[in-house]
């Protein structure tokens, strides 16, 4: 694809909605065999849209001072962070309410008598 075709970061999704209506999107259909994977275009502009969403977010902390870059990569880490004790919390409660269930199975005081 030219770059002419090529999303801008400078410039916002919607002011650029006739670029990918009318090229982006059905170049991408063309591109994909519909029968392997038969997606409607609303997806694909939903996948674009989110691209350049996370791309000009990127591209507009690289343009900010040193400080916010580093204050910005902190809150990430810190939410990813938190993010993975939460999923390894909820994942240890899980079993350890499926050891409660065996063990009480097991001793007789549920389960068929």
């Amino acid at each position: 694809m030219p770059t002419a075709d090529h999303l801008q970061l400078d410039q916002t999704f919607e002011s650029q909605r006739d670029l990918v209506n009318r090229t982006i999107v059905p170049t991408v259909m063309e591109a994909l065999d519909s029968v392997t994977y038969p997606v409607a275009e609303t997806i694909i502009y939903d996948m674009i849209h989110n691209r350049h969403k996370h791309r000009r977010e990127e591209h507009l902390i690289k343009q900010r001072s040193v400080s916010f870059q580093d204050t910005q990569n902190r809150r990430k880490h810190m939410n990813s962070r938190r993010n993975d004790v939460s999923i390894l919390f909820g994942s240890l409660c899980y079993f350890f309410i499926i050891f409660i269930i065996y063990y009480n199975y097991r001793n007789g005081r549920i389960g068929p008598k």
